[in-house]
């Protein structure tokens, strides 16, 4: 919302993006715009808006992961922002707001290799039919047989969200023929 000082009352108030159902967790000021990061779904999606509110356009993500806000300045079409996943450790990207596009900036050197391993998201609906996400990774090419040993973890209290974050307990285990859902 826009406030002016001079009339703080509600009524007075301006509404510049709409709330929607996913969860706003961030907004940054840079390069003329506002970035906001949202949870939908327990990951981030990123959104771009002019100041009036207008939607430019979406970022595209490097996958299913969670984002740290975007840091710039606010006079510059480059800005940079954390990404993490099940099976990528905090990486760090360059974002061109006139290309609109992601490059990476810093990976951490790890002994395995994240794109050999897929991270999926599907849905199942709860006892009182609310559609529940839950996160799926394993190896890729992996045979989904029913067999194979599986950590599962998951949480449903007090609106606390379990988003993609690295382990490398858990990439180790993975890395055996485990498969991880949460």
């Amino acid at each position: 919302v826009k406030i002016n000082t001079s009339k703080p009352e509600e009524e007075n108030w301006t509404v510049i993006i709409p709330e929607k159902k996913d969860v706003l967790e961030s907004v940054r000021f840079v390069a003329g715009k506002m970035v906001l990061t949202y949870m939908t779904d327990a990951h981030s999606k990123t959104e771009v808006y002019s100041y009036d509110g207008t939607f430019d356009h979406e970022v595209q993500l490097p996958g299913i992961g969670t984002v740290g806000a975007f840091s710039g300045k606010k006079d510059e079409s480059i800005a940079y922002y954390s990404y993490t996943s099940y099976n990528t450790p905090g990486e760090i990207y360059k974002y061109d707001f006139a290309t609109k596009q992601s490059t990476l900036h810093f990976r951490p050197e790890v002994k395995f290799n994240p794109d050999d391993f897929e991270v999926k998201q599907e849905f199942y609906a709860s006892k009182d039919g609310t559609k529940i996400p839950m996160f799926i990774v394993h190896k890729k090419g992996l045979e989904l047989n029913g067999n194979n040993p599986t950590l599962l973890y998951a949480y449903g209290g007090f609106n606390i969200s379990q988003k993609p974050a690295f382990s490398a307990a858990r990439i180790a285990f993975i890395e055996q023929g485990g498969i991880l859902a949460v």
